[in-house]
């Protein structure tokens, strides 16, 4: 695989949880975000990630964070 893209480990009791429907204290309270850039963006976005070493899905978080409290 190409990038830095890096997937989430889950453990065997979190993915017992989804399939079986049982709720579990130790399941991510994480949701995905979808939104839609310009291609361009988010391949500039991509690039300043990887230049600064961190994750897509941590700039984002902090971006964010950083909105909302209106900085």
């Amino acid at each position: 695989m190409q990038g830095n893209y890096r997937p989430i480990r889950r453990a065997d009791s979190a993915m017992k949880a989804v399939m079986t429907g049982e709720p579990n204290a130790s399941v991510s309270n994480k949701v995905m975000l979808s939104l839609r850039v310009d291609a361009d963006l988010k391949t500039r976005f991509k690039s300043e990630c990887a230049a600064r070493g961190v994750t897509m899905e941590d700039a984002g978080r902090q971006a964010l964070q950083a909105w909302m409290r209106g900085e």
